[in-house]
């Protein structure tokens, strides 16, 4: 386990979200939590827990392997990569499918992805995420 608090913060963050546990991923974040991933952001803790319901519900095998973690004072990053299979429907804010759900594939994503985590009072109260949606979108047969 990481000496240090504000990794052990992040590992709880990539734990919950591998146990598919939208209460723990909760309970890592700030109340004040922004999300921003490329031009898209959403603010607030509550936003962003219906975004891991949303996708949880399209890839219900979800898992994150941590490839790397760096301390760096208030923040971390984290380079992650994403694997799951998309087994049903599914939305990401940013789309179309927020309003129109894109149905199940039964393909499998193999994602890599970068974060960087900024912690306050021992939560995550920032995440900028880095990652290829298009990428996404084409191991699902979209694109």
């Amino acid at each position: 386990m990481p000496e240090n608090k504000n990794i052990e913060v992040v590992m709880q963050w990539i734990n919950a979200a591998n146990a598919h546990n939208i209460e723990q991923i909760g309970e890592t974040l700030h109340p004040d939590y922004e999300y921003d991933f490329g031009p898209d952001s959403i603010k607030g803790k509550e936003e962003v827990l219906k975004e891991w319901k949303w996708f949880l519900t399209g890839f219900p095998d979800l898992h994150y392997e941590v490839e790397q973690l760096i301390d760096s004072g208030e923040y971390v990053v984290s380079r992650l990569r994403m694997t799951g299979t998309q087994k049903g429907e599914f939305r990401f804010v940013g789309t179309d499918s927020v309003e129109k759900p894109i149905p199940a594939s039964n393909k499998s994503i193999d994602i890599p992805s970068c974060s960087i985590h900024k912690i306050k009072d021992g939560k995550i109260i920032r995440l900028w995420r880095y990652w290829d949606s298009a990428t996404l979108l084409r191991q699902i047969g979209l694109i």
